[in-house]
């Protein structure tokens, strides 16, 4: 056992991959089906992956007990809360930038970190020292990560072991891929190499290192909200790692975590076809071509922006349609509030349309 000032390296951490091979099988399956089903849906797919994103954001920020509303993310495009903000944008960065350089660097860590504390003025902020490495000693829980002077050259290691592939060559990407991922983040936390901000850094980096292997066939694939509800067995396994260089449950538990997370996208996708499915067949028994279409611009704009203000949904219909009454507006939304579920907020002047709502959350 090292000493408790030091950590292992991460080319010491024990695994067989053996032990994964079968998991390894189902996640290569599911993707298989996530990738068909994003294929083929006949909705807009990128608007359910930028919703899907702000909600990665929001459930890694609720990892570390920062809380956004649901009528924050879902009334608009863009969510006012600067965490969530700059969440999204270090992570599309982080991705950007690997898919151009194909290489890992600190510089790109820093660069994550800086991002994820831009144009807040806080304390904490302060604190985080965005964009540079710790400098203080750190104690989480009863594990001592490095002291300051070792950070670096831990950090070097685990770049090193990231940009090294030639060992896995003989392994396919359903196998070396999660494998890759699981070790990458636990060592990076017990590395924690910044004041603040290590588990979004973290989180972040499991986005990127998935997504540097193609397994989707769309830009992101998200796990934060499979480990916000295991958030304890998390913990607890991240723990067993303070002195510990067997990695083999750790990896279990995370290909267990990647298997629900895959199970959880494809059932989004399966209630969003079905959802879309209902409306199309109830447009078609609509006997008014002016009703039909009026309808139709409704629920495509509560379907984009599943909570929002009559205020919003008029300009919106009525500055694409100049033809449409009010009073032929307040009889289409009230057919369509009656016949799908969608409630006033209570205590607001937002709407909810809680079938959607539940898809995407």
């Amino acid at each position: 056992m090292q000493n408790k000032d030091n950590l292992y390296h991460i080319e010491d951490i024990e695994f067989n991959i053996d032990n994964f091979v079968e998991k390894s099988k189902i996640i290569k399956e599911k993707f298989k089906l996530y990738n068909k089903y994003m294929e083929f849906c006949p909705f807009d797919t990128q608007y359910l992956i930028m919703q899907l994103l702000k909600y990665e954001a929001r459930n890694s920020n609720l990892i570390e007990g920062i809380y956004t509303s649901d009528i924050d993310l879902l009334t608009s495009e863009d969510p006012s809360s600067k965490k969530i903000t700059n969440y999204l944008s270090s992570l599309k960065e982080a991705i950007n930038d690997y898919q151009k350089n194909k290489i890992y660097t600190l510089d790109s860590f820093l660069k994550m970190h800086k991002n994820l504390f831009k144009n807040i003025i806080s304390t904490d902020a302060i604190n985080a020292t965005p964009g540079l490495l710790r400098v203080r000693n750190a104690q989480i829980a009863n594990h001592n990560p490095p002291k300051p002077i070792y950070i670096e050259e831990y950090m070097k290691q685990l770049i090193n072991w990231l940009n090294e592939d030639s060992k896995w060559d003989k392994y396919p990407n359903e196998l070396k891929c999660p494998i890759k991922v699981a070790i990458a983040h636990a060592y990076f936390e017990k590395i924690h190499p910044f004041s603040d901000g290590n588990g979004r850094v973290g989180r972040i980096l499991i986005n990127l290192i998935f997504n540097s292997f193609n397994l989707s066939n769309n830009s992101y694939f998200f796990i934060s909200k499979s480990i916000l509800e295991n958030q304890f067995e998390y913990y607890m396994q991240l723990e067993k790692l303070d002195n510990n260089k067997d990695y083999n449950n750790w990896i279990l538990f995370f290909l267990d975590l990647i298997i629900e997370q895959l199970d959880t996208n494809i059932k989004v996708i399966k209630n969003s076809l079905q959802l879309l499915i209902k409306i199309k067949n109830d447009l078609l028994l609509e006997d008014s071509n002016l009703m039909r279409n009026l309808k139709n611009k409704i629920l495509k704009f509560i379907s984009r922006y599943p909570i929002f203000t009559i205020t919003k949904l008029k300009s919106y219909i009525f500055d694409n349609n100049s033809e449409v009454s009010d009073k032929e507006f307040q009889k289409a939304f009230e057919d369509i509030k009656d016949k799908y579920n969608i409630k006033k907020i209570k205590d607001t002047s937002f709407y909810e349309f809680i079938d959607v709502v539940k898809i995407i959350v």
